[in-house]
């Protein structure tokens, strides 16, 4: 799939920056930095700035085109609680393991977007979403995967959704709030209280 179609598909309007980051992002399957996007792409188009850079990737990882990683200094076994340093995680020629553990992966302390749960994580999120009376939706759409496999067991009366901007599938929420969840939040949660 092409890069504009790619973009398309996850509605994001395409632009020559957008597309020449999608481009990278698909053509290297590592995790590149900010840095090194830029600079590789700064030769064919003059007018990037890291700022764009970093916009895009964030529109991105909103719209579930990409996800993104961040690495902490704390990186710890979820099994022993051994802390490895980051350079065992960048060092590491496949996924990085547990030495002491052995079949362990590494993490960060932090759920990454698209991270593999496991089922015992996966059945209590389903069972609270299905108690839950009222649902938050922060900082994604509807269409991405979190909500497409956790949204169909919600059996409750409110889906709020508060994100950057409108989306299509804002119509199957109860209410749909665009602009940054910092500024929305307090208000949705104080007309709530209120209520």
């Amino acid at each position: 799939m092409k890069s504009y179609d790619y973009l398309i598909s996850y509605n994001i309007k395409p632009s020559v920056q957008r597309i020449a980051i999608m481009d990278y992002l698909l053509a290297h399957k590592t995790h590149p930095s900010i840095d090194e996007i830029y600079l590789a792409l700064c030769k064919d188009i003059p007018t990037l700035s890291k700022t764009t850079v970093y916009n895009t990737l964030k529109l991105f990882v909103e719209h579930g085109a990409a996800l993104m990683l961040t690495i902490y200094e704390n990186n710890a076994c979820p099994r022993c609680g051994k802390i490895f340093p980051i350079e065992y995680i960048k060092n590491s020629d496949k996924v990085p393991l547990c030495d002491v553990c052995k079949s362990t992966v590494i993490h960060p302390g932090v759920y990454l977007h698209g991270e593999m749960l496991s089922n015992t994580v996966i059945s209590h999120a389903v069972e609270e979403v299905a108690k839950a009376d009222t649902i938050l939706v922060l900082g994604m759409n509807l269409n991405s995967s979190l909500c497409k496999d956790m949204l169909p067991h919600f059996t409750g009366k409110d889906l709020i959704v508060i994100h950057k901007e409108p989306h299509y599938l804002d119509e199957k929420a109860t209410a749909a709030y665009h602009g940054a969840v910092s500024k929305i939040l307090p208000e949705v949660a104080e007309s709530i209280l209120d209520a």
